[in-house]
């Protein structure tokens, strides 16, 4: 069936968040992942054929294609990601801050993740070297050149990290009982913004002023502390050491710099969040829209996310205790996981056609009924005003909570419901409640504001969102879309600078409050009047309104948009009767909460077998088509062959799932499409003297093998390998203490003997798990013969010991 291709608007983006997940080896596959979404963002927009090599060209003019073709820029501005995930986000998110292609993460990875390279120097802590590891990273973050201003774009990275020594924190339950719980967890952010804006106060007086955020920016990044971030939140514990936070603290954000908590030594970020959803949910509620968007978070996860035929072990009261262990250790993650799944499907649920922007669109086309539901909101709007008292209240308690040495779990303490109407109904009501008299709503832009500020961010969501409906409709010209366009961006940077107020007034809780002071009701009500006097609240945010109201209502003459709001109090008002019926019952969290923006979202995994290979032995094989995952996820460490083939399928699988970004007239043209990318990137990839299919359908073949036999022979074949396979047990054995003279050599040398006769028994596939070679080992004549002289010198001691002390 035939499906047309929808006319998209003039400047019209598909804007993406990224979380990207951890997996030690299989950051090569992520590099992938990472290279090209890097030549699709560049592809779709402004950058020419020139700007890329030679090898990518021919992948990088199908993406050009396809976004011209749907009309539409793909922008990446959120990124978060943790261990491996990390790693990759820095250089891309360094890449877009500095407005500069990406280096070649093919040369990158080849180098950074070579085992050979990465045991040098040696480290006395770690089996790898942590201090040859962060300098390929700060060295591939230095070789990122900085673009023309013009082309830098906004962007905001979160790179999560594990405290080894977290502070405790007190709680108190219901009945006063105080215990203490440890938080391990850290966030550290990084932030490219010329249009931030901060409210500040100078000579007394607040007014806004323009505050760039510039942490890409080489002279910007403080002791390398971007190279930094990285590291820690790749150090997977043991195989790397961990790191000093002392460099990232002006970049932390949890624990908040109130808490007081002082530096510590953290490592992989992967232990306690390898997905973390929380802080890009965060960011996409706070992005400003200035051109007509599509939002996407997508989950990058180096997992085909379903059980492959064969891929799981059974474990039953049989099964060997190492087996379980290893499961078990996963199990934190899978919840973890699952957690922010479900967070996110609420999110999800809860916006994906979010009844606030639903309601205002019909209210706009609709004047009746925008009448009746004035007439509905003015009813309400004492319930109303007492609902959103009491939201601002709880909410100022909660924050004060979190910065506070004690924490209760008691619940938030409830307002008295009789007390609060009496404040807000007082001769002298509280400056951020709307009045009783209805005119509060017909007529709000008369005299000052006293809607608040959450609110007043939901009023500028909601005329810029109007804006942008408008721009779905097909017989506007190009012209009248610019004037809407426009429009949106005025009323984006009137939001921006709300948000800055409302920042601004978070930011004085924890130093200007004394917790005594919030225990009562008074005491609350009385911080909020007095906070939004000295902010200068009321006159401002009411100026703000009125230019954003009286932008839109010119906004949709100036694109001959039939409406029946002609002047500003028509679209203010509508606002307001929508904010009035949307949250007078509403839980009182929801009362004080911006509105989350419209979003898709999108997994990315190694899921699907590339067309341009797909043969019916290797239809299922899923993320087993990747060496990374082999030998517990280091197996991509070992050797350059396989990294190349785990980069190559990190560009196959990306294809896959970002060209379902785009529309297309019929699903055979989309398929065409992605086998014409997928042969790009093969050729791309493959090595120059072979034939690309050829090669990868070689590595699906050595990957097909249930077990690591035959990797492990082909690891170790070589001199040279098998010289790297003897230097990390070297490094293994120092790390657990076999080294110098006397027994300790003694031990040193035998527990060598074993690790290479286990080490070739395995690869040889005279034994089928490596708990059997080293069985195997031991039971030959010289395994035995050296345990009976270890036993026999142990006997000898133990008799001359207990002769001395009896």
């Amino acid at each position: 069936m035939t499906k047309p291709v929808p006319s998209r608007p003039v400047n019209h983006e598909t804007r993406l968040a990224l979380v990207l997940n951890g997996g030690v080896s299989l950051a090569v596959w992520m590099g992938g992942v990472t290279h090209e979404l890097e030549l699709l963002r560049r592809a779709s927009g402004s950058a020419s054929e020139d700007t890329t090599n030679d090898r990518d060209r021919a992948a990088f003019n199908v993406w050009k294609d396809i976004a011209q073709s749907s009309r539409t820029r793909v922008v990446i501005d959120v990124i978060a990601g943790s261990s491996a995930g990390g790693l990759n986000g820095a250089l891309l998110a360094t890449a877009i801050g500095r407005g500069a292609p990406l280096p070649d993460l093919r040369k990158v990875w080849d180098e950074s993740a070579s085992l050979s390279k990465l045991l040098v120097p040696k480290s006395k802590t770690s089996v790898l070297s942590g201090e040859s590891f962060e300098s390929k990273v700060r060295d591939a973050i230095n070789s990122i050149g900085v673009g023309a201003e013009s082309i830098r774009a906004p962007i905001t990275l979160f790179l999560p990290a594990t405290s080894l020594d977290g502070r405790a924190r007190s709680y108190t339950d219901g009945f006063g009982n105080e215990f203490s719980v440890r938080d391990h967890r850290r966030l550290y952010r990084f932030q490219h913004d010329d249009k931030a804006v901060t409210y500040t106060r100078t000579d007394g007086k607040w007014h806004f002023e323009s505050t760039p955020q510039k942490d890409f920016a080489p002279k910007y990044v403080h002791a390398h502390a971007l190279a930094h971030a990285a590291r820690a939140t790749g150090s997977f514990p043991v195989a790397f050491p961990p790191v000093n936070e002392t460099p990232l603290m002006d970049y932390r954000v949890h624990p908040r710099m109130t808490h007081d908590d002082p530096a510590s030594f953290v490592m992989d970020g992967g232990v306690l969040n390898n997905a973390p959803f929380e802080p890009v949910l965060e960011a996409i509620s706070r992005r400003t829209l200035d051109t007509p968007v599509r939002r996407v978070l997508v989950y990058v996860v180096p997992s085909a996310g379903r059980d492959q035929q064969g891929a799981t072990e059974q474990i039953d009261e049989q099964a060997a205790w190492g087996r379980v262990a290893f499961r078990a250790a996963n199990y934190p993650q899978e919840a973890d996981f699952r957690s922010s799944i479900e967070d996110l499907n609420s999110r999800f649920n809860a916006t994906g056609r979010d009844s606030h922007f639903d309601l205002f669109r019909q209210v706009s086309g609709d004047c009746r009924l925008a009448d009746r539901l004035t007439g509905v909101a003015e009813e309400l709007l004492d319930e109303y005003r007492h609902n959103r008292a009491c939201g601002v209240i709880i909410d100022l308690r909660r924050r004060l909570a979190e910065d506070t040495l004690v924490t209760s779990l008691a619940g938030t303490r409830e307002t008295a419901p009789g007390r609060i109407k009496s404040l807000i109904n007082s001769p002298k009501p509280p400056n951020w409640v709307p009045l009783r008299d209805g005119r509060s709503i017909t007529s709000p832009l008369e005299g000052q504001w006293r809607w608040g500020l959450v609110t007043a961010t939901r009023v500028l969501q909601s005329l810029s969102h109007q804006l942008h409906h408008h721009l779905q409709e097909n017989v506007l010209t190009e012209a009248q879309q610019q004037c809407l366009i426009e429009g949106g961006e005025f009323i984006t940077e009137r939001l921006r600078d709300v948000v800055a107020m409302l920042e601004a007034f978070e930011s004085r809780i924890p130093l200007h409050v004394d917790p005594e002071s919030l225990l009562s009701d008074e005491g609350a009500v009385s911080f909020v009047q007095n906070t939004f006097n000295d902010l200068d609240v009321p006159k401002r945010v009411g100026e703000i309104v009125d230019r954003a109201g009286t932008r839109f209502v010119r906004s949709l003459r100036a694109a001959n948009v039939d409406s029946w709001m002609q002047e500003p109090n028509d679209a203010i008002r509508g606002c307001l009767a929508v904010e009035v019926v949307t949250r007078v019952y509403a839980p009182p969290s929801k009362v004080i909460e911006p509105l989350m923006p419209e979003f898709q979202f999108l997994r990315l995994g190694p899921d699907r077998m590339s067309r341009a290979l797909f043969e019916e032995r290797f239809h299922d094989m899923g993320d087993r088509k990747l060496y990374g995952i082999r030998f517990q996820h280091f197996a991509a460490f070992f050797k350059s062959d396989w990294r190349r083939s785990d980069f190559a399928w990190g560009r196959l699988d990306a294809a896959h799932h970002l060209i379902r970004l785009f529309e297309f007239n019929n699903e055979e043209e989309r398929r065409e499409r992605e086998l014409e990318l997928h042969q790009a990137i093969l050729a791309a990839e493959a090595p120059d003297d072979s034939d690309p299919r050829e090669w990868m359908l070689k590595n699906l073949l050595e990957l097909a093998e249930p077990t690591d036999k035959k990797l492990m022979k082909n690891a170790t074949e070589s001199p040279e390998s098998q010289q790297v396979m003897d230097d990390l047990f070297a490094s293994i054995f120092d790390l657990i203490g076999l080294k110098g003279r006397g027994p300790k050599w003694i031990l040193r040398k035998i527990a060598e003997h074993f690790q290479k006769t286990a080490t070739k028994e395995y690869a040889t596939g005279k034994s089928e798990t490596p708990a059997e070679a080293l069985k195997a080992s031991v039971k030959t004549y010289k395994g035995r013969f050296i345990l009976f002289i270890v036993l026999a010198v142990y006997a000898v001691a133990t008799y001359w010991i207990l002769k001395l002390l009896f």
